[in-house]
């Protein structure tokens, strides 16, 4: 807010030539008067009529003694030569108003380490998708990834653990409900034999057709609430957004880190908020490089907020490729897979 004082005042009227005549203390010793040649909403009304009051604590007001000008006051006396005054100041106020909060919420934010009670991380698939995270997975083309995508549902929506990181394992659990969001593969013509091939549990999957306009209106910051309307009515338990690219907002640039911070930020908190995780497929780069973070370095900050990061790239000998994991916030790096 712009602070309106006696150099403010007396600046204005230089500024828009406005004639102060006189200057005299107002009665009672409360501040002075300033009398201007006239009244600004009336020519006629001349001095001592019209006045800028100027009080002891800083105030200021306007005055005319004519009953046609009483009704204007210093907010309409400013208007009247900067008509936008108060509009910036006003929004101004309001972007802070939106955005800050009470001292009393400040403090009530503040809690004791003592206070907070410590939780084990829980698992969807131990330890490559941690429940409620995001979880990245990077993969170069030609090697496969919706062949280690169907495998994993498959997995995951019969309970059973995913066979591509263990054939044998004996695990069984709860059938887990997936929200597939895909701008690429045709659920016809390609995901519906690639699921029923893998065993996919087909009941326990939901996608959207990539032909519904719906689909182009889901972005990871989900401003428009269509996410959090998903989530709410259907409670998956994963989420796959394939590729990141199709989900990002329009001028959003991979490259700058903050704006895909905000970003994946968002889906952070609504995965705290539903114990929902996502897992987001995005290409490596052509680069040739042995270090995963730098191939997919073009996706900004990705890497720094995902909880685990899979990788999925040939290996030396031919046909034979490799999903490994790279990062993991909650436990030790699970095994390397290999597969044809």
């Amino acid at each position: 807010m712009k602070k309106i004082d006696e150099k403010f005042i007396r600046d204005f009227c230089n500024r828009h030539n406005i004639e102060i005549v006189k200057e005299r203390p107002i009665e009672g010793g409360k501040g002075k008067e300033l009398l201007l040649a006239h009244c600004v909403f009336n020519e006629s009304h001349t001095a001592p009529d019209a006045k800028i009051l100027i009080f002891s604590n800083g105030s200021c007001g306007y005055k005319c003694h004519h009953d046609s000008c009483k009704k204007f006051k210093l907010p309409d006396f400013i208007k009247k030569f900067e008509p936008d005054f108060y509009k910036d100041s006003a929004n101004s106020q309001e972007k802070k108003a939106s955005s800050s909060f009470s001292r009393e919420e400040i403090l009530a934010a503040v809690e004791s380490m003592e206070d907070v009670e410590e939780v084990e991380p829980e698992w969807i698939v131990y330890p490559y998708i941690p429940r409620g995270e995001v979880i990245i997975l990077a993969a170069r083309g030609g090697t496969g990834k919706g062949f280690i995508v169907a495998n994993i549902l498959a997995g995951i929506t019969n309970g059973k653990y995913p066979t591509i990181w263990g054939k044998d394992n004996p695990f069984q659990g709860d059938k887990e409900l997936v929200l597939y969001l895909t701008t690429e593969d045709d659920g016809g013509k390609v995901l519906k034999k690639r699921f029923r091939q893998a065993g996919v549990n087909m009941d326990h999957v939901k996608i959207i057709s990539r032909k519904n306009p719906i689909i182009q209106e889901i972005k990871l910051t989900d401003k428009n609430d269509i996410l959090k309307v998903l989530l709410n009515e259907l409670k998956p338990s994963l989420v796959i957004f394939d590729p990141l690219q199709s989900f990002l907002p329009d001028r959003v640039k991979m490259s700058e880190r903050n704006q895909m911070r905000t970003c994946v930020n968002n889906l952070s908190v609504i995965g705290a908020e539903t114990n929902t995780s996502f897992l987001i497929f995005c290409h490596m780069n052509k680069r040739d490089t042995t270090d995963i973070q730098k191939a997919i370095s073009d996706s900004g900050d990705i890497w720094d907020i995902a909880r685990s990061v899979l990788a999925a790239s040939e290996t030396e000998t031919d046909g034979i490729n490799f999903l490994s994991h790279e990062k993991s916030n909650y436990s030790a790096l699970g095994e390397t897979a290999l597969y044809q």
